[in-house]
């Protein structure tokens, strides 16, 4: 009975001990992920953004905005123009003032 014992704790004890670190990959092979959602997602935002486009008469639109922009850039370039005129003849006049 004393050597059964004395055979297998020396059996427990012989075992190596192998360290397993997180950054050792796993044994297994990973799962491989479906991306099939995101792809589908994807066409139908693309489908989308065709329909927002084309189905919306297009040129017409665009040519619109782009007249409304034109008008928007056209009065604020004005509105600058007067106040740096109107700048430019008060430092002027403050010139003439202090020269005389």
């Amino acid at each position: 009975m004393v050597f059964v014992r004395v055979v297998t704790r020396s059996v427990v004890r012989a075992r190596p001990t192998v360290r397993q670190y997180a950054t050792v990959p796993p044994t297994g092979t990973p799962p491989k992920s479906d991306n099939t959602l995101l792809y589908a997602a994807a066409a139908v935002g693309l489908a989308g953004v065709g329909y927002y486009f084309f189905a919306a008469g297009g040129d017409n639109v665009a040519k619109g905005r782009v007249a409304q922009a034109e008008g928007h850039a056209k009065g604020a370039a004005s509105e600058l123009s007067g106040k740096a005129k109107g700048a430019y003849n008060e430092a002027k006049g403050e010139v003439n003032k202090a020269l005389k």
